[in-house]
């Protein structure tokens, strides 16, 4: 056992995020729902914040946030935006850090996911920060800093379901080159919005690398949110 493994085993977030998915993996909802329960009460506790941000595998971390989302044992609208807003920082940070083009490619799975089972909680977030960047940009115009060349007038007049339907978009493009290798790769249950989502060719000129630094430019905000918990 090397170094890291022995890292990993002494994690108990670790331990408890593994105890989830394997739940998940055997279809036990109501150990799931417990131990999701148990993940959660550690995060929303001071200090709770910097273990989400420190903790090194945050695609799986993503998978027990969109679980929380589809098994919610609480039915608690503010909560659910936390829930939301924390898988997507996970995902998001874990396809900027990894250097593999096929972790990339499973991680747009996981934003997928993440986006079908909280879009709508994601609103309220992505919406308050829209109308902070269109109002910088508005007063500082380039001199806004980098938030002037990521987001259009279009990003502010649509607003999060706009910006959201881009994120959905470059996921299924993704998503799309492994499914030629994999069909199954793509349960029947998402394929509809995959099959919507692939085909919103109104992003289409948008580059992949454009989408990415507006992800991150979200994802960076709500990691600078969780840093203060």
């Amino acid at each position: 056992m090397g170094f890291m493994d022995f890292f990993v085993d002494g994690d108990p977030i670790d331990s408890k995020v593994n105890t989830c998915l394997n739940f998940y993996r055997e279809n036990n909802i109501p150990a799931l729902q417990q131990s999701l329960f148990e993940l959660y009460r550690d995060f929303n506790r001071p200090g709770g914040g910097a273990k989400i941000i420190n903790y090194n595998r945050k695609d799986k971390l993503c998978d027990c946030f969109t679980l929380m989302l589809n098994y919610d044992w609480m039915h608690d609208s503010d909560i659910r935006e936390v829930w939301a807003e924390n898988g997507f920082y996970c995902i998001v940070n874990y396809m900027q850090e990894t250097d593999s083009s096929r972790a990339i490619i499973a991680g747009t799975l996981g934003l997928f996911l993440l986006i079908e089972a909280g879009e709508k909680h994601l609103y309220p977030k992505f919406n308050d920060i829209l109308r902070k960047v269109q109002m910088k940009v508005s007063l500082m115009g380039p001199m806004a800093g980098p938030e002037a060349d990521i987001f259009t007038q279009k990003d502010f007049e649509g607003g999060a379901p706009y910006v959201i339907r881009q994120f959905k978009f470059f996921a299924a493009t993704f998503m799309t080159q492994l499914e030629k290798q994999h069909p199954e790769f793509i349960s029947d249950s998402i394929r509809p919005a995959f099959e919507r989502a692939k085909r919103d060719f109104e992003f289409i000129s948008i580059s992949a690398d454009t989408q990415l630094a507006k992800m991150n430019f979200f994802a960076g905000i709500i990691g600078s949110i969780l840093e203060d918990m």
